[in-house]
This record gives structure tokens, C-alpha cells and sequence, in this order.
């Protein structure tokens, strides 16, 4: 959520030094980033909710996104715009949010949600798109890189993009996140971890709820693996960017569907 969270900085504080550890508001926006080319597909399945948060729409009246960005779903959600200002904007309107019921907001455990729609998208006749998810056995390999997507700042205390940012940043393994000079072992496996040691690249504030993409290198074919949804800062050495993960959650994602009435 890169939000002050202030458990894991009260539990953090106790060894470190506690302005190095301030939790920033992770609410979307692409550190080391370019501007996402007019031709990428990403323009037809992401969101923005109500200039907060990220999104990827998944199904004709369903938008995925964080747990802690959910409470949004009130607010105007455009879709079909690289820039916050694109005439071709298309506005949705949620009108509930669901979250996973593993959800926990205190340390960001199954950090997803979704939003219903109030009207289903017409894929035939829209220029929007659902994006595909990773299946439930999905594993990653270390060091394969993803792709991360938002507007907003491009530094930890820059100013917010007006053009939808991309970046590339390396897939983490959890026991490499979770040491002591990173998040010190409050990582679970309903988490994915992403970005360089070094720091550098990252989402950052306003940038939750957006999508981590496997983007296949020949046919460009993209795969959502994940959710943004926390950090220590933005960029920084160490703390790589966290992101819920898609196939720990595929399960409740495609029951939740299935199971809520679509009527109009």
C-alpha cells in the first residue's frame, strides 16, 4: 500500500532506526519508468480508480484491485486512457467491493479485491479488454522479469505522471525479500516480491491495486501475476516493491464470480 503502516513500523522501529523505515503510501505511480507506447494492449484492461488507485478489468462487470484501495470503488473509474486527460476516456461505476476474506489489513495477507461493475462491458463492441490471470499452480522463476504499469510520481517525493508509466523490474524469491536488511521476515506466501537489489525501479505512491505483468518476450502476450500493493518508500535499496499474488488468490477470484449474480 506503501500507506503508513503501522504495525510492521512499530515492529521494525525496535531494531532500525525508525525515520529510515517510514512506510510510504504505495497508491500508483512508476519510479525509473517510461511512457507506455500507444500501440501497448495494457491501455484496453487497466484502470484508474478514482485518481487513488490501479486496476485491471478481468470480466465484462468485475475490475481487480488491492484490499486497501477497494474502498474506492464509489468514486469514477476510467479505463482507455495512457494519459488523465485522454478524450477517448471511458468512465465505469462500481457499485460494491468484495474482498478476499483472508484479507488482513494489519499486515497486507491476501491483499486483493474486486470491484463489481454496474454495467457489463460489451468486449465485442468496446475497445476495452479483460486481462488474463495467472492459474493457481503458476510459479515464477527467479529473476524473470516483469513489467509494473501506473500514473502518479516518479520519485519518492516527485510529482505525479500525467502519462500512464511502465517499467521492468526482476521477480524476488520470498527468503531473499525477507531478510534482515529488507522486510525482516514479515513476508508471507500470499505475497510476491519484485525489483533490484539496488533499488531504482518501483511503483510508488498511488500506484496500488495495479497489475505486475508476465509479458511473453516473443508473442507479447501478457499474464497478470500480481496485485501492487506495498514498500518500504519507493526505489530504494533493498526494499523491493510487494504485490499480492494472483495465483494464491485464482481460486477465490473465479468463485467470487461465479457465484455473485451478474443481472443487470
Amino acid at each position: 500500500m506503501r500507506f503508513w503502516f503501522l504495525l510492521l513500523f512499530i515492529f521494525i522501529s525496535c531494531s532500525k532506526n525508525q525515520n529510515e523505515f517510514l512506510l510510504k503510501v504505495k497508491y500508483g505511480n512508476i519510479v525509473g519508468g517510461t511512457d507506455v507506447s500507444p500501440s501497448d494492449s495494457i491501455q484496453y484492461s487497466i484502470v484508474n480508480i478514482g485518481e487513488q488507485c490501479g486496476g485491471t478489468i478481468i470480466a465484462e462487470k468485475w475490475i481487480l484491485t488491492a484490499g486497501h484501495c477497494a474502498r474506492h470503488y464509489y468514486k469514477p473509474i476510467t479505463a482507455y486512457a495512457l494519459t488523465n486527460s485522454d478524450a477517448n476516456t471511458i468512465t465505469l461505476k462500481g457499485v460494491q467491493a468484495v474482498y478476499h476474506p483472508d484479507y488482513n489489513p494489519r499486515n497486507s495477507s491476501y491483499d486483493i479485491a474486486l470491484i463489481e461493475l454496474e454495467s457489463s462491458i460489451d468486449f465485442e463492441n468496446s475497445p476495452l479488454k479483460p486481462m488474463p490471470l495467472a492459474f493457481s499452480t503458476m510459479e515464477l522463476s527467479e529473476g524473470v522479469m516483469l513489467k509494473i504499469f501506473g500514473w502518479g510520481k516518479t520519485s519518492e517525493e516527485g510529482e505525479y505522471s500525467k502519462n500512464l508509466k511502465v517499467a521492468e523490474v526482476p521477480f524476488v524469491r520470498l527468503d531473499i525479500a525477507n531478510a534482515p536488511e529488507s522486510y525482516n521476515g514479515v513476508l508471507n506466501d500470499s505475497m510476491i516480491a519484485a525489483g533490484f537489489k539496488a533499488g531504482g525501479v518501483d511503483t510508488c505512491q498511488k500506484d496500488s491495486g495495479g497489475p505486475l505483468i508476465l509479458e511473453d518476450e516473443v508473442t507479447h502476450l501478457k499474464v497478470q501475476v500480481g496485485v501492487v500493493s506495498f514498500g518500504y518508500g519507493c526505489a530504494r535499496p533493498n526494499l523491493y516493491g510487494i504485490y499480492a499474488s494472483i495465483p494464491k488468490a485464482m481460486e477465490w477470484i473465479e468463485n467470487t464470480i461465479k457465484a455473485l449474480p451478474t443481472a443487470e
